[in-house]
């Protein structure tokens, strides 16, 4: 039996499609095809039905993603063990945050990441809702909610402020409703009305003026890792970035 074989089965088993699972990991679909191919071969039983919708797995593919994940978890706590002796920092660090996080704070601060280790690949991705750190859909994750499941580790990143809308209008109030943080950067910056803002975003945008300052709602930023993933280097590495890039900018997110 192939381990990256197993790779490409938790691939598919977590992403429920062979083209979503091709794309994550950077091939063709008729690699991952191939490889399921192979892995069905070794066990002699079929691990997926594909569907219109998807694939999903059988019994049998249900029994074996339990093996397979127990699998992962010893070769990323044994690479955990080993990789703080490794002199070049290398390998890919995937990390999901809320769009406004991540376009209009981390971003802008990234490079310098790059610039410390040229060997680290780093992936920013949007956080979804269904977005899940169990499923190996990211590294390192920032949340607006602390998890309360899982095996998760998780820190309080820090306090940030938004003027808290539901406060201002009323039923005949006039609303434009974006689903992203930048949407709403940009629409108030062109004079759509007053937005819902990150002190952090806002507040260094000369266009912008603060109106009702009075008014604020206080919520918080966790920085979270899957437990399997914690002790690897090359997280460990981004996560502290990230941790120190927001302790030297404190001021941007919460007003005294």
């Amino acid at each position: 039996m192939d381990w990256d074989d197993i790779r490409f089965f938790l691939a598919v088993a977590r992403a429920g499609q062979f083209s979503a699972a091709a794309a994550r990991m950077g091939v063709d679909e008729s690699t991952i095809a191939r490889r399921i191919n192979s892995l069905e071969k070794s066990l002699e039983v079929r691990l997926f039905d594909r569907q219109r919708t998807g694939s999903v797995l059988t019994r049998a593919g249900e029994r074996f993603l339990v093996t397979a994940e127990e699998l992962e978890s010893q070769l990323l706590k044994v690479q955990g063990e080993l990789s703080g002796a490794d002199v070049e920092m290398s390998g890919t660090v995937r990390i999901a945050s809320p769009d406004g996080f991540g376009t209009l704070f981390l971003c802008p601060r990234i490079g310098a990441l790059k610039a410390r280790f040229p060997a680290l690949t780093i992936q920013l991705v949007p956080m979804t809702r269904a977005f899940s750190l169990s499923k190996r859909e990211a590294d390192l994750a920032i949340t607006i909610d602390r998890p309360s499941e899982g095996r998760l580790v998780a820190r309080k990143l820090v306090d940030y402020q938004l003027i808290f809308m539901p406060e201002i209008y009323g039923p005949s109030f006039s609303r434009l409703e974006c689903s992203t943080a930048v949407g709403q950067l940009e629409a108030v910056r062109s004079g759509a009305g007053i937005g819902v803002l990150h002190d952090y975003a806002a507040q260094r945008d000369r266009q912008l003026q603060m109106v009702l300052p009075g008014i604020r709602f206080d919520r918080t930023y966790w920085i979270v890792t899957h437990a399997d993933v914690h002790g690897l280097a090359r997280v460990r590495a981004a996560m502290d970035y990230v941790i120190q890039q927001v302790n030297e900018n404190k001021g941007l997110f919460k007003r005294d």
